[in-house]
């Protein structure tokens, strides 16, 4: 059996607010298109407003971060201060501990691929949850 291709737009999905502002699309997740073959990995934009610090936390996934616009810093496993700017690539191993700071005048826009799939990091955090089903939400209606 083949794959079959699937088209979302981003502005179709409904930003997710965390208390601090931070908000999530997670366009692309096994539990959004239904069939987890036919999307092994999570996608999504994160948004960090003036001044927002997402808290320490770390995944059962590796991380890629690709900057979209903004500046930041990053903290990740041992390292401190990581400048983050427009065009650059991040890559966060699985379990290591990490936390993003927007330092810039501007929204610090990050696009986000996890592999495997991101998942909720316990009981608490509704906004990965929330997130994933407004992607399907929206993947149901195109």
């Amino acid at each position: 059996m083949g794959l079959k291709g699937f088209r979302i737009r981003l502005r179709d999905v409904t930003e997710v607010a965390t208390p601090s502002q931070i908000s999530l699309k997670i366009p692309v997740h096994p539990d959004v298109t239904g069939i987890p073959l036919e999307a092994p990995l999570s996608f999504f934009v994160i948004t960090f407003p003036q001044g927002a610090t997402a808290p320490s936390h770390s995944h059962k996934s590796d991380e890629y971060e690709y900057v979209l616009s903004g500046k930041g810093l990053l903290d990740a496993g041992d390292e401190r201060g990581i400048s983050l700017e427009p065009d650059m690539v991040v890559y966060n191993p699985k379990g290591i501990t990490h936390k993003i700071t927007n330092t810039g005048k501007l929204p610090l826009k990050i696009l986000k691929v996890h592999v495997p799939p991101i998942t909720p990091f316990g009981p608490d955090d509704i906004f990965t949850a929330k997130a994933i089903n407004e992607a399907k939400r929206a993947f149901k209606e195109r």
